[in-house]
Order: structure tokens, then C-alpha cells, then sequence
């Protein structure tokens, strides 16, 4: 079992972004990796009405507070589900340690299939070693594995029906244009540099979690280059780099959305000085 306590570390009081909430919203982000569903995993489902029941807090105040810490990319939400992608890094020193290799893979296997969860594997794939990796297929539950034979039951029939169409003519596939080509080019070219798959959103609570964690990031970072892809490619490979050289958490594109938007201000200002400002 593990230790029923949580670090705070003592750069946090020194850190910009922190430093600039109101009371009251640092009190919920303390609150966020402290309360008693927050595992070493950083995922978690507790919904908005306990944090505020247990918070002391307005719940208005809560849900305008998480939408406030997702765009800042501190926290990944889907519905009462819950990531802070940080919690992991700060709150283990071994990961290959059999006790949190035990709790990580518990935590994981009993959590709901989501892009979230995919995401979470991804990230911490890309902070281990190649044996201490989870592989996705070892850690589907039953529900996922009906789900899964269902939707493959669905994608058949099409193909069935294609079979005894006369003219065996497959109609043309549609072309993205305009923001929905930008987008394509860039999700593709951000999962390539980093590693992380991209979401595979079918259902309608799915696209709209993607949205949040991919497709308007991205979005945002073309129109910092007038939506040019290829000037948006160079901006996304500069953002990921620094970020790697000061080891911060890349889970998502939304994760990196405000270094490339002070990286692209700096480019902008010419300035010489080379040390950049993040939050952590």
C-alpha cells in the first residue's frame, strides 16, 4: 500500500504561474495532488462536487478553476476523470522500484478505457526503461475487450456490404482542407516527434477531450505563425526541445502550448537573452 501522503515541493512557491493565483485557487491545486483519490499514478476520478464539498469551495469557483489549470496544461480531464502528469515526476525518485512498478500497473489496469489512459501509458513509456514498459494489450480489461470486438463486428459490415456492390467501385476518400488539413499535418508531426500516439476520438465525449488536448492547441500554435504548417513545424520541434532540456512533461500538445507561445513572443521581440520563462 502506498504512503498516504504527498510532497510539496518548495520550488512550487517560487514558480510564476503558481504564484499568480488567487488564494483560493492554489488552495484546489494543492488540493488536486493531495486529497485522498490522488495516487502516485497523478490519474484519478473525482467528480467537481466533492472537491468542492471537501475544498470548502463554491462549485462555480471549481469548475471555472479546472478549465483554468487544463489550459495551462497542469491537469488532463475527461468528464470526472483526472491527470496531473507532473504528480508521477515529483512523487517517485525510483520508478523501476517493484513497489511503484506493482502500484502503477494496479492503478492503470482497474482505470477506465480513455484517451487519457492512453496517454498516461504513452507518457510514462517515454520515462522508462524498454522492461519496464506497460504495453496496452496487457492491461485491457473485459469491458474494453467487448467493446473492442464490437466495434470491430460494426467496421465488418461496411466492408461486407462493399463485396456484392456490383460496380466494386470504393467511393473517394475526402481530402481535409483548410484548418482540418493544418491540423492533420501538425497531429501527425507532433505524435512523430514525440512519441505519443495520436487520440483515436470516436465517440462524441471522446472528440470533445481531444479537442481540449490536441486540436486547438495546435490549432493555436499555427496561428501564432500566421497558419503556415511548416513555419508551425519548426515552432512545435523548438518548444519540444526546450522542454526536454529543462525536463518538463510533455503529454499533449496542449502541454506545450504556452512555451511555444513565449518561445514564439521571444522569436518575435529579438531578444538576446536566451533564458525563457516557463511554468512548471
Amino acid at each position: 500500500m502506498m504512503a498516504e501522503y504527498r510532497q510539496i515541493h518548495t520550488r512550487i512557491w517560487k514558480d510564476s504561474w503558481f504564484l499568480e493565483l488567487p488564494a483560493k485557487k492554489k488552495l484546489l491545486f494543492i488540493y488536486l495532488f493531495s486529497n485522498e483519490r490522488a495516487c502516485l499514478a497523478g490519474l484519478y476520478d473525482l467528480s467537481p462536487r466533492v472537491m468542492a464539498f471537501e475544498a470548502d469551495l463554491e462549485l462555480d469557483f471549481v469548475l471555472d478553476a479546472l478549465d483554468g489549470f487544463e489550459v495551462a496544461g497542469k491537469i488532463q480531464r475527461d468528464g470526472n476523470l483526472i491527470w496531473m502528469p507532473n504528480l508521477l515526476r515529483y512523487n517517485a525518485n525510483n520508478l523501476a522500484s517493484p513497489k511503484i512498478q506493482t502500484h502503477l500497473h494496479n492503478t492503470i489496469s482497474v482505470f477506465p478505457e480513455c484517451d487519457l489512459k492512453q496517454e498516461w501509458i504513452a507518457h510514462y513509456n517515454s520515462l522508462v526503461e524498454p522492461a519496464y514498459r506497460i504495453h496496452t494489450a496487457c492491461i485491457s480489461s473485459p469491458e474494453s475487450e467487448s467493446e473492442q470486438e464490437q466495434e470491430q463486428e460494426s467496421e465488418q459490415e461496411p466492408e461486407q456490404e462493399q463485396e456484392h456492390d456490383p460496380s466494386g467501385k470504393k467511393p473517394p476518400e475526402r481530402q481535409p482542407t483548410g484548418k482540418n488539413a493544418t491540423k492533420a499535418i501538425l497531429e501527425e508531426f507532433f505524435s512523430t516527434e514525440t512519441g505519443i500516439p495520436k487520440p483515436n476520438a470516436v465517440s462524441a465525449k471522446q472528440k470533445r477531450g481531444a479537442s481540449i488536448r490536441w486540436w486547438q492547441p495546435l490549432l493555436e500554435i499555427a496561428a501564432l505563425v500566421d497558419d503556415d504548417a511548416e513555419k508551425a513545424k519548426v515552432l512545435i520541434r523548438d518548444t519540444i526541445a526546450q522542454m526536454d532540456k529543462d525536463a518538463l512533461t510533455i503529454s499533449a500538445p496542449q502541454s506545450i502550448l504556452e512555451v511555444a507561445r513565449s518561445i514564439h513572443g521571444k522569436q518575435r521581440r529579438g531578444a538576446s537573452d536566451d533564458t525563457i520563462r516557463i511554468p512548471i
